[in-house]
């Protein structure tokens, strides 16, 4: 018969899992401060067309037959006519490009300081 035997945590043990859950808590929080101004930047025809901000839901008609969605800080092409339709497929996105070949469509997605900091550097 097999004996296992606990041993109590010692006070480094509880010192480790406060360090650990102190990072976890200012992550979270550092992050949730970062995605609250983030912002789509729609191109067509390799113009912009609108600076969208996904913290607000809304749907934004981009031409005739193309639509985007924002929602709950993501954004996704909702609709498109081109003939595979990946730009469709590919979801909701809050980091990568969205890429439309055919309709000529990029949607970025970049945070207000992101873009002081690009102009600081020019």
């Amino acid at each position: 018969m097999l004996k296992i035997k606990l041993k109590l945590m010692t006070f480094a043990d509880v010192i480790l899992i406060l360090i650990i859950l102190m990072g976890a808590i200012f992550s979270y929080e550092y992050m949730k401060k970062n995605r609250a101004d983030l912002q789509a930047y729609i191109y067509y025809h390799n113009s912009l067309t609108g600076t969208y901000e996904l913290a607000k839901a809304q749907i934004i008609r981009i031409n005739d037959n193309c639509s985007a969605e924002i929602k709950a800080g993501k954004i996704r092409m909702l609709n498109s006519n081109c003939p595979d339709k990946r730009c469709v497929k590919q979801g909701w996105s809050d980091l990568v490009p969205i890429i439309c070949l055919p309709n000529q469509i990029v949607i970025e997605v970049k945070s207000n300081t992101q873009k002081q900091n690009l102009h600081i550097l020019h």
